[in-house]
């Protein structure tokens, strides 16, 4: 989305964050969305606790905001950089006439509003199922290629605290999967079978 647009043709400006760093959307008190142009950026929602869930990774051409454009939800995100992270930052309010001035972007805005709640859904999908191991096969087989070998973005110690579940459960989880025939371990290569 947004592939085709001038930014030099509308206010915007740049910034960079380092890892770890917190990413505000608020400038001079103005809502802004924004444009990874390189590295990556981890989103999480605050639950009724007040612990932060992770939501989702997003990564280079991904717009951060864009789902809070004409609507401001009163639940508490964060938003993180996992490692050094460049974006365009741009007031929603013109992004709002740029969006409704063109009929291309329109659509382009919807269908990348669907592809979000998709993939929320599977995310919702993903915490309501029983047992461990099913939430652990679920993830890696979006992850899994054609031959059902299994390509992380991300190393298995941050799919497990994703998960929401610890580092020896993780693997202990996967040592069973493997003897059970669910998946294949092959040193650090992972496999799931029934791809």
């Amino acid at each position: 989305m947004f592939d085709n647009i001038q930014w030099t043709e509308f206010p915007h400006f740049k910034k960079c964050y380092q890892k770890g760093q917190v990413i505000d959307l608020t400038v001079n008190d103005e809502k802004h969305c924004a444009i990874i142009q390189y590295g990556c950026v981890n989103v999480y929602n605050m639950n009724e606790d007040g612990k932060y869930i992770h939501l989702s990774t997003l990564f280079p051409k991904d717009i951060i905001g864009i789902a809070q454009l004409f609507y401001s939800p009163s639940s508490e995100m964060m938003l993180e950089a996992e490692c050094e992270t460049k974006v365009i930052l741009i007031n929603q309010t013109i992004l709002k006439k740029i969006i409704l001035t063109s009929p291309v972007l329109l659509e382009e805005y919807l269908e990348k509003i669907n592809q979000k709640i998709y993939f929320l859904l599977n995310k919702i999908a993903l915490f309501t199922l029983d047992s461990i191991q099913e939430r652990i096969y679920r993830v890696l087989y979006l992850y899994a290629e054609k031959d059902g070998m299994v390509s992380l973005p991300f190393g298995k110690n941050e799919l497990a605290h994703r998960l929401g579940i610890s580092r020896a459960t993780f693997y202990r989880e996967l040592k069973k999967m493997s003897e059970n025939g669910k998946i294949k371990l092959v040193g650090r290569k992972l496999w799931i079978k029934g791809r």
